[in-house]
């Protein structure tokens, strides 16, 4: 699919199911396309290369968010919003 979506010229992938991980990195490298995910243990090991160009925040923290076992509960804390912002925001490389 990630092919279709190149040939289309599409060149940065925005949010990966599960990820990122290995196989999604090396799929987008190998496509010459760029990448803005979560920042999992993973993506924070692969913080010097070039395909991922950003991090992301989680989606929409100020929403009612799911409740383990099904419902909503109330949207997430102010603070923890902001510290989450502040750890995406917060330079991991340095840019030439």
């Amino acid at each position: 699919m990630r092919q279709k979506y190149k040939e289309a010229g599409i060149n940065t992938y925005v949010a990966l199911w599960k990820g990122p991980s290995q196989e999604q990195v090396d799929a987008l490298k190998g496509l010459g396309m760029k990448l803005v995910c979560h920042q999992n243990e993973f993506g924070l090991k692969q913080k010097d290369d070039a395909t991922i160009i950003a991090w992301m925040h989680g989606d929409e923290p100020d929403n009612a968010q799911s409740k383990q076992g099904g419902g909503y509960g109330p949207p997430s804390f102010p603070k923890r919003s902001s510290r989450t912002i502040r750890r995406c925001t917060t330079p991991t490389r340095r840019v030439p």
